[in-house]
């Protein structure tokens, strides 16, 4: 009886938009007539380099494998491995990457043999015939491990010493490479005048390269990444670097942000006749017109790309601010047809109307002019969108209109009918596009598009009408297109069919559409060079969506037969691809896992579907409906395993989420209501979930209430889920462009709950790009107010995409908001990560730190306090301090599930070591096989036999965050001997 309710509520937990068996091909069906569409021809050859990258991964291996070897001799074979990697170079034998000195990194000894390494550098070389510059490259590298700074200076200068040498080959590029190692060794310096002598002999360095480059004629790439001085030697001593920098290098310098920048500013507009060249970045603000004037009457005009071109989009800015319409007129006229300014600065701070107004005086007179998408931008955020269609609808009507300009401008028509809620007229201008016109070049890309937006809108309006329209024309044009390209082009129109017509409960015409595409993909099936799988990359595609198209249809003997009889999964096993996601219908995805032990469950073999999700949980710790699977198969049993799952990961909250559901069913409320406010704690946005599961916390803790009789509580909870559903809703109106319908539904979320920030932030944005800064401005106060209580110690919530902080109207805001709760909660966490935060913003990254260095001060836990800090800028913090941050987020993140170490600027690499090692042995390991998928191992076993570089893709192993090896090959140390080594192999060879 278990059993069949499992049946049952495990397809009542998907879709229920089930067609008739009869309607599908099925599994097996489809398979055949996929494969019979088409035959795949393979071969592979390979040559004496070939055999020579192979025995160098055999060896490799066979080191990474070795056991009870001593210090000196692991030490001695590391070497000769690192010395082998640099003479093969970027040589590939179709067995996945290049080996280069990263690879080798990844089989590093343990500090033991450190010592070993840094005695034997040089002597190894000689013996690998390696050049003494790669034996010194690789002592620096030793000398990093060990943290030996006097020494690293030392091998720095020795190599530089080397510059004679190779700059007559390719100057910049080697002296790039050399800057490399410069910056890794600056890290590392603690002495303010050893940092003031690197930083000399770098920008003498580069200063030699681009002169050497200017008289050989090429200057096109001398463009120098500037060091940020001023944080790493303080304001006078960086003033002067600055000065000679700008006096003397022949080429444009990146200042990047913050003081170093403001200093190269003021530097140059005091200095303008002794510049070496003309820094057109340094005038790209609204502040710096008079540097932007002084350069252009110094050098002239620029060239039609690069800085010179963001400069003249800034001076058009300043001209508007300046109520200068003549002049900024001129600036884009004279900048050309392509001038597309994005505008949003004028917009955070007001003055789009004005920039509307002046776009639009010029398309009057120049309709073939490039910034149309800019002007509709303008004129739909400022309210002005009536005026600009009808002279969109005046300019469309002209005859001399170029066809390319035409059809892009009916693109943006459609965009600002949509936008403006004019559906009826949008959905009028698509279909008079989709009739063909006689004489007129094909479009299929274009049909299918056009027709997808139609699908898209009647699927969101429910007019069964336009998705019907849509869906038959988005499929014939996407049908053209298989028949003529790859199919990987329209991966995406794909998709969105796909989706589409699952969500439509048209399943079986999902399923055909599929079919066609393996058909597609078999017939241009080749080996791809660093995909990881052996097949077409798009086949595993779509093995995924054919499995959500059965497991949304509750064909779960289909989804069996996809797994262990389709060849076309690229691996082996189940392992590597278990959190692969597979559609099943109204936004909703399922971990391929997932679809499989369920078929498992449903088909009667229970004991199977047990086992495998279990094991596959530790990989899907993150995912609700893996959740859903185990206590459905396991019910109050899953305890255990939930427990172990909250241990391994103190920064996951969905253990202790599915563990309070499980107490609610035993009526163990008080305990209940405990672990879900824990769960909460841990994580109070959830934005990493998608919709339908984010804040699901929530809903548990509504249930919780309520059962305890507490329903004006649980009301208030069960407000918090509904107004984020809203929420999600909204969004969806808004990337299909209805931004006027997607605005009311935020308005509207906010009557459910409006103590949301996430909602707040949505709604002020949309406002704010509407042109609403009134209205935005009160909206983005309060989601500033309502942020610090929103974050726990890891924040899921995406600043970027919500763009809370962009614009300097809203840093202001949010400032005053984030001071005033400093003053009135000054031991608050949350208040001083913020402006951490937001500091980091507004380009103030050195102001940052501090914040959160106080942020965990008060919260040692506090895991992303603890990453912004590790993201500090390179010499904001001591190599003993990068240490001690290394080591706390190994502490409290040890599976790595979150975030690594940033072992750049740490001093004790070897206790970092230790500590990683000991994580790796603590916790436990998923397995290696979940479950087998025997065609593709078959497949994959024919490859090999006939095609030896198909060899390498069968169980290949998975980078482990926890393995040392991994961590220190991400070092820049390690990418700065890598990048040497290219200039060896390249440079030196017969020198």
């Amino acid at each position: 009886m278990k059993r069949i309710l499992f049946c049952l509520a495990g397809i009542l937990a998907l879709p229920t938009f089930h067609a008739p068996a009869a309607e599908y091909l099925g599994a097996s069906a489809s398979l055949s007539k996929a494969i019979s569409a088409a035959q795949a021809d393979r071969s592979a050859t390979e040559d004496d380099e070939q055999d020579s990258l192979q025995k160098l991964r055999q060896d490799l291996r066979a080191f990474e494998e070795s056991k009870n070897i001593g210090e000196e001799e692991s030490a001695r074979e590391w070497l000769s491995l690192a010395y082998r990697t640099s003479r093969m170079g970027q040589v590939n034998d179709g067995l996945g990457e290049p080996i280069r000195f990263p690879t080798v990194v990844k089989a590093l000894p343990s500090p033991a043999a450190w010592p070993a390494l840094r005695k034997n550098a040089a002597s190894s070389a000689k013996e690998a015939k390696a050049t003494p510059a790669e034996g010194l490259a690789v002592t620096w590298f030793a000398d990093r491990l060990l943290g030996q700074t006097d020494k690293l200076l030392a091998d720095y200068d020795a190599i530089a010493h080397l510059d004679g040498i190779w700059r007559r080959r390719d100057p910049l590029w080697t002296q790039r490479s050399l800057e490399q190692l410069a910056s890794v060794t600056l890290q590392m310096v603690t002495d303010r005048d050893e940092r003031i002598s690197l930083l000399n002999k770098r920008l003498d360095g580069m200063i030699a390269a681009a002169n050497e480059v200017r008289r050989s004629g090429r200057m096109d790439y001398s463009r120098y990444e500037f060091p940020d001085v001023v944080a790493i030697v303080g304001e006078k001593d960086g003033q002067q670097l600055i000065a000679r920098a700008l006096t003397t290098y022949p080429g444009e310098i990146d200042f990047g942000s913050g003081r170093t920048r403001e200093a190269a500013e003021e530097i140059a507009l005091s200095n303008i006749d002794s510049l070496a060249a003309a820094q057109w970045n340094l005038s790209c603000s609204l502040e710096n017109g008079e540097l932007y004037e002084r350069l252009l009457k110094k050098f002239g005009k620029g060239d039609a790309t690069g800085n010179y071109r963001e400069a003249q989009e800034y001076a058009f800015y300043r001209a508007i601010l300046a109520g200068n319409m003549d002049l900024a007129e001129t600036i884009a006229r004279a900048y050309g047809p392509e001038f597309s300014p994005s505008g949003d600065i004028l917009l955070e701070i007001g003055h789009g109307s004005e920039s509307t107004k002046v776009l639009a005086h010029l398309l009057e007179k120049e309709p073939n002019a490039g910034f149309w998408r800019t002007y509709i931008t303008f004129a739909v955020q400022v309210g002005e969108d009536a005026a600009m269609l009808d002279l969109l609808k005046a300019t469309l009507a002209r005859e001399d209109l170029a066809p390319e300009l035409r059809s892009e401008l009916l693109d943006e028509q459609l965009d600002a009918l949509l936008a403006t809620n004019q559906t009826d007229q949008a959905i009028a201008q698509i279909r008079h596009r989709l009739v063909p016109t006689p004489g007129a070049p094909s479009t299929g890309d274009q049909s299918a598009a056009l027709s997808l937006k139609l699908a898209q809108l009647g699927a969101l309006l429910d007019r069964k009408d336009w998705l019907e329209e849509g869906l038959k024309g988005a499929s014939s044009a996407l049908r053209k297109q298989l028949s003529r390209q790859d199919p990987s082009n329209a991966t995406s129109t794909i998709d969105e069919i796909s989706e589409l017509l699952v969500d439509a409960r048209r399943g079986p015409e999902a399923e055909a559409l599929w079919i066609d595409v393996l058909g597609a993909c078999i017939a241009k099936q080749k080996l791809p060079q660093y995909s990881g799988s052996i097949l077409s990359a798009e086949m595993p595609q779509v093995m995924r969506n054919l499995v959500g198209i059965y497991a949304a249809a509750g064909r779960w003997e289909d989804v069996l037969t996809l797994v262990n009889d389709a060849p076309f999964w690229g691996v082996p096993d189940l392992a590597t691809i278990v959190s692969d996601e597979c559609y099943i219908g109204n936004r909703r995805f399922l971990p391929l896992g997932v679809c499989v032990a369920r078929a498992l469950a449903t088909t009667g073999k229970w004991d199977e579907a047990v086992k495998l999700t279990e094991a596959m949980m530790p990989r899907l710790s993150g995912n609700d409906s893996a959740y859903a699977l185990l206590l459905e198969l396991r019910g109050q049993q899953a305890i255990p395993m939930l427990d172990r799952l909250a241990a391994d990961d103190a920064f996951e909250e969905r253990p202790l989420i599915w563990k309070a559901k499980l107490l609610l069913e035993t009526k163990k409320l008080d305990e209940a209501e405990a672990v879900i406010r824990k769960a909460i704690s841990i994580d109070p946005s959830d934005g990493e979930q998608g919709p339908g599961d984010r804040m699901r916390a929530y809903s548990v803790l509504a249930e919780i209430l309520t059962a305890k009789g507490d329903t004006k509580q649980a009301g208030l909870y069960q407000g918090v889920v509904a107004s984020i559903r809203m929420s999600e809703q909204a969004d969806v109106f808004y990337r299909v462009g209805l931004l006027q319908r997607a605005i009311a539904l935020y308005e509207e979320s906010l009557t459910h709950f409006a103590d949301a920030y996430c909602i707040q932030s949505r709604l002020a944005l949309r406002l704010s790009e509407s042109g609403h800064w009134k209205e935005a401005e009160d909206h983005y106060r309060r989601a500033y107010e309502l942020m610090p209580d929103s974050f726990g110690r890891v924040e899921s919530h995406c600043f970027g995409c919500e763009r809370a902080f962009a614009g300097k109207p809203q840093q202001s805001i949010a400032e005053s908001v984030f001071r005033k709760l400093a003053k009135e909660q000054p031991d608050k966490p949350q208040v001083h990560y913020l402006l951490g935060y937001l500091y980091e913003e507004e380009g103030r990254d050195l102001a940052a730190v501090p914040e959160y260095q106080r942020a965990v001060e008060l919260d040692p836990d506090y895991l992303n306090a603890w990453k912004k800090l590790d993201s500090a800028p390179a010499t904001a913090l001591s190599p003993a301090e990068r240490s001690r941050i290394a080591l706390n987020i190994i502490r409290l993140d040890p599976a790595g599930k979150h975030c690594s170490p940033n072992l750049d600027g740490v001093n004790d690499l070897a206790a970092v070591w230790d500590q990683l090692t000991l994580a790796q042995k603590s916790l436990p390991h998923a397995p290696a096989s979940l479950y087998p998928l025997p065609a593709s191992a078959r497949k994959i076993a024919e490859l090999i036999a006939t095609d030896p570089a198909a060899r390498s893709y069968l169980n290949r192993p998975e980078d482990d965050n926890r393995e040392p090896g991994k961590a220190f090959s991400d070092m820049n140390a390690t990418d700065a001997v890598e990048s040497m080594f290219q200039i060896f192999q390249s440079q030196f060879a017969g020198d």
